[in-house]
């Protein structure tokens, strides 16, 4: 079935076959490495443990793509209270993280996002000063039972600006009381050695260290705030699939067997609260997805929904952080879709 009529479909395919744009994610469903990708569009246009003495800033060497962070005491780092969030060029990269001054904010590879965990502290965090939001925070109302601060209270004054979710911003609580910014549940860093806008010293620094994204994922990846009016479908790995159908953010897609393929959802109501469906919008943005197997049908309610390989498309309430396959098998009738509308699983079985 084909698309509705559309302003502008804009399909956007990979470079190399073997990269892919998108955070490649582990297991438990956190990001990892990934390979880089150039990715265009059909009309030209650009597409969308604890720390060790090296991962701090050591004489211990590294590769010429991973430089290593400064020695302890030099740099300067950041002093200023963060006061906003926005997207802009750092470094190589065009859609990193930063605050009100242009520093490029980072992610380390051996904190944890479920649950959110600092694993920088001491010499460490000299290097890679945490963006803290809140001081001296004990047993207050401001804390609740995960040792998290209200979110609204704390950090309610971060102007945030160019399509970044503020339900996504965090904090977690240090050793030593502090209250650091977490973004989709990574802790947040700046770089001492980061000495004005629109550096990125740190990128890649010991292999651990990455400038972050709007959503907590590595810019490196590509990721991009959603434009208004363009859904995205892109191909990246996800839970113990090495290739599945998500969104633009990395959330998993599924498919449901109850539905009719090229027809009808049957998916509606209290499913759809847990199921919520993949709407199409004006604009479709295409990553290692082919465009002949996408299209829509039409919901109960009058929308549109995409299919893919003749399947309605799906997100899962439960994944809460991109690359979760929480919701593969639920009731014996919902699974992971892979890149071809088949069942994920099937595609890639054990």
């Amino acid at each position: 079935m084909s698309l509705p009529r559309t302003r502008n479909i804009l399909v956007a395919m990979m470079a190399l076959a073997t990269a892919m744009l998108g955070a490649a994610c582990t297991g438990n469903g956190q990001a990892a490495p990934a390979n880089k990708a150039t990715v265009k569009s059909v009309n030209g246009s650009a597409g969308y443990g604890n720390a060790q003495a090296g991962d701090y800033g050591s004489s211990v060497p590294t590769s010429e793509s991973s430089p290593a962070a400064p020695p302890a005491g030099e740099g300067g780092a950041p002093t200023a209270q963060l006061t906003a969030l926005k997207i802009a060029p750092a470094g190589s990269l065009s859609n990193a993280l930063v605050d009100q001054n242009g520093r490029p904010l980072y992610r380390f590879d051996k904190d944890s996002n479920n649950p959110s965990t600092s694993n920088c502290d001491g010499q460490c965090a000299q290097n890679w000063p945490p963006v803290i939001v809140a001081n001296n925070v004990d047993n207050s109302n401001n804390v609740n039972i995960n040792n998290n601060v209200n979110v609204e209270n704390v950090i309610n004054n971060i102007n945030v600006i160019g399509g970044i979710d503020k339900s996504k911003l965090g904090v977690v609580k240090r050793k030593d009381g502090s209250m650091q910014l977490t973004v989709n549940k990574w802790p947040m860093y700046w770089f001492a050695k980061d000495s004005g806008p629109g550096q990125a010293n740190g990128e890649g620094a010991m292999g651990t260290w990455w400038v972050a994204a709007f959503n907590g994922t590595k810019a490196k990846d590509g990721a991009m705030p959603p434009t208004p009016g363009t859904t995205v479908i892109r191909a990246m790995p996800a839970g113990k699939f090495p290739k599945v159908a998500t969104d633009g953010e990395g959330f998993t897609l599924y498919r449901f067997d109850k539905d009719v393929p090229n027809k009808a959802s049957n998916c509606n109501g209290e499913c759809a609260k847990a199921w919520p469906p993949v709407l199409a919008q004006d604009n479709l943005m295409l990553y290692g997805i082919d465009r002949n197997l996408v299209g829509t049908i039409t919901r109960a309610d009058g929308s549109k929904q995409l299919t893919l390989g003749g399947w309605p498309l799906y997100r899962y309430a439960k994944d809460t952080a991109a690359c979760q396959t929480n919701g593969e098998a639920v009731g014996g009738v919902w699974w992971t879709a892979a890149v071809n509308g088949k069942k994920a699983k099937d595609v890639f079985p054990g």
